[in-house]
């Protein structure tokens, strides 16, 4: 019985592609992760708070 490489390779290749656009995509993700989390940390360096974050309830009473 001989093996024909070519169903071999057709079975192999996608696996490999679709593991290659995987570790793509999550490298992809936790690089926009690095880089949202470095400019929500450069205002508090600077000593700035943060302009997107919601008063609560609390704190505004506490302004009243």
């Amino acid at each position: 019985m001989s093996i024909e490489w070519w169903h071999v390779a057709g079975a192999v290749v996608p696996s490999i592609a679709l593991a290659i656009v995987f570790v793509l995509v999550v490298r992809a993700m936790i690089n926009a992760d690095r880089r949202e989390r470095e400019a929500e940390r450069r205002p508090d360096e600077a000593g700035h708070e943060h302009t997107s974050r919601i008063p609560t309830q609390i704190e505004r009473k506490r302004k009243s």
